[in-house]
């Protein structure tokens, strides 16, 4: 799916030197669907920031509720493993929101990193290692689902890795639920990325903290072997696949595809990800209980 940024032609570089109040844009460090993130300084606390601004050329409203909803939201939430978010503010040409800057690589970066080591048996992220990371997620998850709101978009692009003090952050609220704020998102539009979405989110329908878990056992395979163990081609038959037969989605026996993860941790994953949501762990917290024998923190 494109994002508005497809469309449009912004050289954001214009925006560097910028004074938003006291924060000085320095430079831009990445770049998606629902905004453009710059490093800056804020000058009165002598500290780095980020800032993630979205242009209001050709952005729609339903684009804009989100990122206003995301501020909300994540200002709400104090946990080590979610980003706090400092300020949200408007300028002429852009909203913007100014957050605690996170240098590192996302999950998606450190598994491409991985299948390129140049020893095949250090192409994989160590089991162990995986699954410790999984808990951090379900911690955040799990606090987040404590006060009610549901993320709706866990995947590996979504969680990143502070190098410095190698910590772990769930990001991009942008499309969560959460109680007293209005849904952006209307019950038929589907929600999230194909990959990693639930059965119940596939179909457009309302979602709780089951779909979350769902998710988050759907990046740990992603972790685990580098991909999503599926012959589905577009997003188009992923979402069809999950609407119309979730339990063939993805090739079940996934200690065939890597040796080294134990029965018994394939066996939580395949219940993570029931497609029945009654089915499925019931919680964050039992989940990440489930996965700690696994664990390199065990």
């Amino acid at each position: 799916m494109k994002s508005i940024f497809d469309y449009i032609s912004i050289d954001y570089t214009d925006f560097i030197g910028r004074k938003l109040d006291t924060i000085t844009l320095l430079d831009v460090i990445g770049s998606g669907g629902k905004g453009v993130v710059f490093s800056g300084f804020q000058e009165d606390l002598k500290r780095r920031v980020a800032v993630k601004i979205l242009p209001k050329i050709k952005t729609r409203q339903s684009e804009i509720d989100s990122f206003s909803m995301e501020a909300q939201i994540v200002a709400g939430l104090t946990h080590p493993n979610i980003i706090p978010i400092y300020k949200m503010g408007e300028e002429d040409e852009f909203y913007y929101q100014v957050m605690h800057l996170v240098e590192g690589d996302n999950l998606v970066s450190m598994v491409q990193k991985r299948k390129r080591h140049p020893i095949k048996q250090k192409r994989f992220i160590p089991v162990s290692r995986a699954v410790a990371l999984i808990c951090d997620v379900l911690k955040a998850l799990s606090y987040a689902h404590e006060e009610f709101v549901v993320h709706r978009d866990i995947k590996p692009a979504n969680i990143i890795i502070e190098k410095k003090h190698d910590r772990l952050f769930v990001v991009d609220f942008g499309i969560a639920k959460a109680p007293g704020l209005v849904d952006s998102m209307h019950e038929s539009i589907i929600v999230g990325s194909p990959l990693y979405l639930s059965p119940e989110q596939a179909r457009g329908g309302d979602v709780d903290h089951r779909s979350d878990i769902y998710s988050t056992a759907m990046t740990l395979v992603y972790l685990l072997l580098g991909l999503i163990p599926t012959q589905l081609k577009s997003p188009e038959e992923v979402v069809r696949c999950k609407i119309a037969s979730p339990d063939s989605f993805i090739y079940p026996h996934l200690s065939r595809l890597r040796t080294d993860i134990p029965k018994e941790l394939e066996g939580v994953l395949l219940k993570a990800i029931a497609a029945d949501p009654d089915q499925r762990i019931e919680s964050s917290d039992q989940f990440c209980q489930l996965l700690t024998p696994f664990s390199e923190h065990a």
